[in-house]
C-alpha cells in the first residue's frame, strides 16, 4: 500500500471517530422534537400536575423550571404508565403507581427535552405521549 492509500485510511478513520463522537455527544436532552404546529404550555411554580385521562396528557408538552415536580394526576377510568423515550431520562412511572385515581411524581433536576408516553396507550411518536421542556 502507497503512502498515499495510508494516508486516506488514515483520514478516512479521524472523520469516522469525530462524527461518532459528536453523535454519542453527551448532553441531558433526549432525542424528542416538538411535532409540527405543538407547542410548550409554560408552567410557573415548581409543581406541576399533568392531567392522565383515559388516552391523553394534558398539557401534552410542558416547559417547567428546573428542579421542578411534575406530578401525573390519573383522573380518567384507564391504567396509564410513564415511560421515558430514553431510558434514564427519569425513573418512569409503572402502572401500578398510575392506576385510576391515583398519582405519581418526578423532579427534573436536568435541563432538556425529555419525551415520555404511555405504553398500554400509545408509542414515543402517537397516541398517548407527552413530552417536558426543562430550563434554567
Amino acid at each position: 500500500m502507497t503512502s498515499r492509500g495510508i494516508r486516506s485510511i488514515r483520514l478516512a478513520l479521524i472523520a469516522g471517530v469525530g462524527l461518532l463522537a459528536v453523535a454519542c455527544g453527551g448532553g441531558s436532552s433526549s432525542s424528542f422534537s416538538l411535532p409540527d404546529g405543538a407547542t410548550w404550555t409554560k408552567e410557573s411554580g415548581n409543581a406541576v400536575t399533568v392531567d392522565t385521562r383515559d388516552n391523553v396528557f394534558v398539557p401534552q408538552f410542558i416547559e417547567v423550571k428546573k428542579g421542578a415536580e411534575v406530578t401525573w394526576d390519573n383522573t380518567g377510568r384507564n391504567r396509564h404508565n410513564v415511560l421515558p423515550d430514553e431510558e434514564g431520562d427519569f425513573k418512569e412511572v409503572q402502572v401500578d403507581e398510575l392506576d385510576p385515581g391515583m398519582k405519581a411524581s418526578r423532579t427534573f433536576d436536568e435541563v432538556g427535552e425529555f419525551g415520555y408516553y404511555c405504553s398500554l396507550h400509545g408509542t414515543a411518536t402517537k397516541g398517548m405521549f407527552g413530552a417536558i421542556k426543562v430550563v434554567e
